[in-house]
């Protein structure tokens, strides 16, 4: 399994999922040519039947630097932004770092998007990420609707 497999899957999850919401916040309209750009280069590459899935060495160092990530931002768990953060470290010739790169993430603007949906919470448990932004998913902004009109007398 390489990292670039790993991102694609996740990026199915659509608008709502973590990592999109992420690309997203980070470059807008990212997602969608990350997730495309991803599944060509996944179409091109060849495909092993009848042996046990293994992590080849790009894999193993976006989990090495992910669970670097962690320790830095004091973090119990590793977490998707972890991954997605530990991507855009990937050497330059790795697949994934370079679809990053070419639809406009990076590691600034990744970190910001982060900061941005995370706030200043911390990853405690295996599902923190759904706790990110609870408020504006699961809530509405009366007074923003007031602004726009929205409300009715």
């Amino acid at each position: 399994m390489e990292p670039a497999l790993l991102i694609h899957l996740l990026l199915l999850d659509g608008k709502g999922g973590l990592i999109s919401r992420i690309c997203e916040s980070a470059k807008p309209n990212s997602a969608g040519p990350l997730q495309e750009a991803l599944e060509q280069y996944l179409k091109s590459v060849p495909k092993v039947h009848g042996t046990q899935p293994t992590m080849g060495q790009n894999m193993l160092a976006l989990l090495r630097t992910a669970s670097d990530l962690r320790r830095e931002m004091q973090d119990s768990h590793i977490a998707l932004e972890h991954l997605l953060l530990a991507a855009v470290q990937l050497s330059s010739n790795d697949p994934l770092k370079k679809a990053l790169n070419n639809v406009g993430l990076d590691n600034k603007n990744i970190k910001e998007a982060v900061n941005k949906i995370r706030g200043n919470k911390k990853v405690t448990s295996r599902s923190s990420e759904g706790t990110y932004e609870a408020l504006s998913k699961y809530a509405r902004d009366l007074t923003k609707a007031a602004e726009h009109g929205e409300l009715a007398p």
